[in-house]
């Protein structure tokens, strides 16, 4: 699951958390392809409009994913 996004007020510090169903682990949250935390929370200030994805991957997996 995932907390966090909506609307914000300019210059706010905003928090997304990503909680990984049973059976999976959170890798990474990315940007435009690009890797902006592994965090599973993580929190930045709003200065323009942000669209991350949270990455999982099984908890079986033995290779992490490329961002």
């Amino acid at each position: 699951s995932l907390n966090g996004s909506g609307t914000y007020t300019h210059g706010s510090n905003v928090t997304v958390t990503a909680t990984p169903a049973a059976g999976f682990r959170f890798v990474r949250w990315i940007e435009g392809g690009a890797e902006v935390s592994a965090s599973s929370s993580f929190t930045f200030s709003i200065h323009a409009d942000r669209k991350f994805e949270a990455v999982f991957i099984s908890s079986d997996a033995a290779v992490l994913p490329e961002p």
